[in-house]
């Protein structure tokens, strides 16, 4: 929610919104990690 106010008013000018998928913003590039593999106990056997 956004308040009602000063800080509300700034809040909505730093908005950006855009129509469909494509920004011109580039997001972070993530990684997949596989954390069973990277979690020890998952290696001990039982």
């Amino acid at each position: 929610m956004i308040p009602r106010g000063p800080l509300g008013r700034q809040q909505m000018r730093n908005l950006r919104i855009f129509a469909g998928t494509a920004h011109p913003h580039e997001a972070q590039n993530p990684e997949v990690l596989d954390i069973a593999s990277r979690n020890r106990k998952n290696k001990v056997g039982a």
